[in-house]
C-alpha cells in the first residue's frame, strides 16, 4: 500500500516521498484536500473495500493526520 501512496504522491504532486512516508503528515506532502481524497479513492479500490462515513471525517478532519493512520484505517 506504501508503493501505492508513494506513487500518486509523485504523479500528482512530483513530489518523492521517501522511506518516513509512514509518519509523514498528509499536507506535509504536497497533497490537498481534493488530492487526498483521490488518494482514498484510489486505495479504496485498490484494496476493493470502503471506509466507513466516521472513519473518513476522523481522517479528513486532522490537519496532522498521518499516512500510517490512513494505513491502519484500511487494516480495521
Amino acid at each position: 500500500m506504501i508503493e501505492i501512496i508513494k506513487s500518486y504522491i509523485l504523479s500528482n504532486t512530483g513530489n518523492t516521498p521517501g522511506d518516513e512516508i509512514y509518519q509523514m503528515d498528509f499536507f506535509a506532502t504536497g497533497l490537498d484536500s481534493l488530492l487526498l481524497v483521490g488518494l482514498i479513492v484510489e486505495l479504496e479500490t485498490h484494496n476493493n473495500t470502503q471506509l466507513s462515513e466516521e472513519t473518513l471525517a476522523e481522517l479528513l478532519s486532522g490537519s496532522d493526520t498521518t499516512f500510517g493512520e490512513l494505513i491502519d484505517a484500511f487494516k480495521r
